[in-house]
């Protein structure tokens, strides 16, 4: 009997020191070293951990003593469920030991916004005490340093994330052109006195514009007109501007053709188009260059399939692309393809509405190159009109906008861009503007689309254009 004691506590000491005393580890994916072991972790919510008891086989009974904090399962899976602190108990045989578990809640101080170029802003985990490493989705439109430190490169949408743990946060950020003043020269401002010298007597109004490369179409329109069908009642006169002297070299009253802001420049045929953007003058003038002289008249809904809606194409905008040789007008949800006798082709839907801002936007002209549909928009805030270039590719991807704003000795204006064409590297805006007396001007705007080009658009994909053939 005696002998059999002896040999069982023998057994016990043998097997005391073959497997030591227990202890705790915490550890995430592989387990941590005995030495990296610490009495508290952090975890954000969500994250889970899983603590072991090493040189043991007896069996663990986990417990937690806040199960809202943290909860804990058999096997020692920690799983932090909010904000705060838990105590995690590993019980083996009669010994206990325990463990800290702080549950952290972080955000982001900026979920989504709008940045424009060249601009910084500063985010911030918000209630995090871990180490977290910030990135961008993006370098390209906009970077991110490692305090957060974001500065806008290029127009589009970049994801600025930041980890903390195991968990990633994410904020999306819209990064839009800022148009500065030196990026747009004035090319002339004609005076509102000037300008009634040269049109009937009533009060007019700057609309539509296009330009051949050596002159300027300008239309400009009678306002006194109200009721239903005030823009069909409104009459036209068309200034001819020489681009290089910027003086009016002729005009021609062309009469009651409609709200004419839509006039676009067809080389192949040397021919201006007018085109009244009202249900009542559903028709597109061809004008001669030389003599302003209205030479022929289309009317569009005749050529329009029935599958679309005729009052909304006729009061759309035009617009002529000289290397698919089509006609483009758009209305807020479509772009309606015509070929050069204005047969109806397609029509292609925008991903993207043209109102790009609330009620209060109004859609005025629109001109295009080879790649991309540039459409004018204004929208009159606290007094201020801010106007915008939408840009959509051929497909009615909607690409970027340009936004802007015009200061007189520091002051914003209230300048409404109307007519917009392109030749060559430039893009020209008519608009309805005030000088510093407070003289209502027509202004001609130009910006230097090669620099803004690499800033704005995305690839070309010529791809597209087989669709129109």
């Amino acid at each position: 009997m005696r002998f059999t004691k002896k040999l069982l506590l023998a057994i016990c000491i043998i097997l005391f020191f073959s497997f030591g005393i227990p202890n705790i580890i915490p550890s995430f994916n592989n387990y941590l070293s005995a030495q990296a072991a610490s009495n508290i972790k952090v975890l954000n919510v969500k994250e889970s951990c899983k603590l072991k008891v090493k040189k043991t086989r007896r069996r663990v009974i986990w417990k937690t003593n806040n199960k809202k904090i943290a909860t804990v399962n058999s096997k020692g899976k920690v799983v932090a469920k909010k904000k705060g602190v838990a105590k995690i108990t590993a019980k083996v045989g009669r010994k206990k030991y325990k463990y800290l578990i702080k549950v952290e809640n972080p955000s982001l101080n900026i979920k989504s916004g709008t940045i424009y170029t060249g601009k910084k802003v500063n985010l911030k985990l918000n209630r995090s005490s871990q180490k977290v490493k910030w990135s961008s989705s993006n370098s390209k439109v906009a970077t991110v340093s490692q305090t957060g430190i974001v500065t806008a490169k290029k127009a589009g949408i970049a994801s600025i994330n930041v980890k903390s743990g195991k968990t990633s946060y994410k904020c999306k950020l819209t990064v839009k052109l800022n148009l500065k003043e030196s990026d747009v020269s004035i090319i002339r401002n004609i005076s509102n006195q000037q300008i009634k010298d040269l049109l009937p007597k009533e009060y007019i109004a700057v609309q539509g514009s296009c330009n051949d490369g050596k002159y300027f179409y300008v239309a400009a329109v009678t306002s006194l007109c109200n009721g239903k069908n005030k823009y069909a009642k409104q009459k036209t006169t068309l200034l001819k501007i020489d681009m290089k002297t910027r003086k009016v070299v002729y005009k021609k009253y062309l009469g009651k053709i409609g709200h004419s802001n839509c006039i676009t420049y067809n080389p192949d045929t040397n021919r201006i188009l007018i085109s009244g953007t009202s249900i009542y003058y559903p028709y597109v003038y061809e004008i001669d260059r030389a003599t302003l002289n209205i030479l022929d008249k289309h009317k569009l809904y005749k050529s329009i399939t029935e599958k679309t809606d005729e009052k909304l194409v006729t009061n759309g905008n035009l617009c002529y692309n000289p290397k698919l040789k089509i006609y483009i007008r758009y209305t807020q949800n479509y772009f309606y393809m015509f070929d050069e006798n204005f047969n109806y082709i397609r029509r292609i839907a925008l991903n993207k509405n043209l109102l790009l801002y609330d009620e209060n936007t109004t859609v005025q002209s629109g001109c295009c190159d080879s790649d991309y549909i540039y459409v004018v928009q204004n929208n009159l805030t606290r007094g201020i009109y801010i106007n915008t270039i939408a840009i959509y590719n051929y497909s009615g991807e909607y690409i970027t906008k340009l936004d802007y704003t015009y200061k007189v000795g520091g002051i914003y204006q209230t300048t409404e861009f109307e007519g917009i064409s392109r030749n060559g590297n430039y893009m020209y805006i008519s608009a309805n503007t005030r000088n510093s007396k407070k003289q209502k001007c027509l202004t001609i705007f130009r910006i230097n689309m090669n620099e803004l080009k690499n800033k704005v658009l995305l690839p070309i994909n010529t791809n597209n254009v087989w669709i129109y053939k």
